[in-house]
């Protein structure tokens, strides 16, 4: 089983889609340890109160008790101990993610990149036709995720929010980067401008919803057709490629939420969780430009929005929300269809 996980990660990364590893093993690194992750502090009124009486304090009235000039000494302890910088935290996870990202590099050196190594040149557009830039999608989408996992992990080490928006985005810049340099000095690939340009857009796109509210509206979304057959894997010299170098079958949704969108007097007739979605495809590619584009418009699920109590399954769903599930669907190009439900 490790082998073949292996084995499929190197097919990842030479595909540039090293953060798509991190997808696999951070979130479970994470997760596993949110259970230590201490609550975020609140004090109930009536606890604050009682607190006050204890220690001391005169009668606040409610509606000056939680300011920020009526806070005394012991529960601003109280609020810093809570959020403070947790260094071991910070260095369970620097070794975690540095030891797994470098160890990963030096193991596939040797099988993606062993060899001659040429001069430093860019893609000659090979790159830009052979999946009609469907993979860019998949560079968007692997390269959100890595920044968001980043980022979420540095926030559980006591890392401000912001700067670890921003560690997450380096990361996800950082590790891209490093594979379509190797891929430049690579005889028979090229550094692709397409490629790192997908791939920096990926991992600045959490940046960008933190700083741009109306964009925390929209989350980009991946989901695999299991239903048809795949005309590419028809094609000699195809039919043991890995699932991922099967880009007809790879769908690219760009969801709305529709509940956020609409005006407040809209609001109530729209359920929070469900959204609509606009979804990139393709079909009949031969890896040299032949094929032809397919534009979906289908259902989503906005697994954010369900209502749980456990921040575990929170964390977990929140990483689900980036997999479309199957949905009714409308195939708006090339021909018009309706699908009951479809991936």
């Amino acid at each position: 089983m490790f082998i073949r996980l292996t084995i499929f990660s190197g097919k990842l990364i030479r595909k540039g889609y090293l953060q798509c590893l991190l997808l696999l093993l951070l979130p479970i690194l994470f997760v596993s340890f949110s259970s230590l992750e201490a609550r975020p502090f609140s004090l109930p009124m009536n606890s604050f109160r009682h607190s006050m009486a204890i220690k001391g304090f005169k009668k606040i009235h409610p509606k000056h008790a939680l300011t920020k000039s009526f806070v005394p000494i012991q529960v601003k302890s109280i609020i810093q101990r809570e959020s403070r910088f947790r260094p071991v935290r910070f260095a369970l996870v620097s070794t975690g993610v540095i030891g797994t990202t470098v160890g990963v590099f030096l193991y596939f050196q040797n099988i993606w990149w062993a060899g001659e190594i040429g001069n430093f040149h860019l893609d000659q557009g090979a790159d830009r036709v052979y999946s009609l830039n469907i993979d860019k999608c998949g560079h968007f989408w692997s390269s959100k995720i890595a920044s968001d996992v980043i980022g979420d992990m540095m926030q559980w080490t006591g890392v401000k929010p912001t700067t670890a928006l921003w560690m997450g985005a380096g990361f996800g810049i950082l590790t891209s980067g490093i594979v379509e340099i190797k891929d430049g000095l690579a005889p028979y690939w090229g550094f692709s401008i397409g490629d790192m340009t997908a791939n920096s857009l990926g991992a600045f796109f959490p940046v960008a919803q933190h700083y741009c509210r109306p964009l925390r509206h929209f989350s980009v979304k991946w989901s695999y057709d299991f239903q048809n057959p795949s005309y590419y894997k028809t094609l000699d010299g195809n039919h043991n490629k890995a699932f991922m170098d099967d880009y007809e079958r790879h769908n690219y949704w760009l969801s709305a939420n529709v509940h956020g969108l609409l005006p407040m007097p809209l609001k109530p007739y729209w359920p929070k969780f469900l959204n609509l979605a606009l979804g990139l495809s393709a079909q009949h590619l031969t890896g040299k430009g032949g094929g032809t584009h397919e534009l979906f418009l289908a259902l989503d699920y906005d697994l954010t929005k369900i209502p749980i109590k456990s921040p575990t399954l929170r964390r977990v769903f929140h990483y689900l929300n980036n997999l479309h599930f199957p949905a009714p669907t409308i195939r708006i190009s090339p021909q018009f269809r309706i699908y009951g439900m479809n991936f």
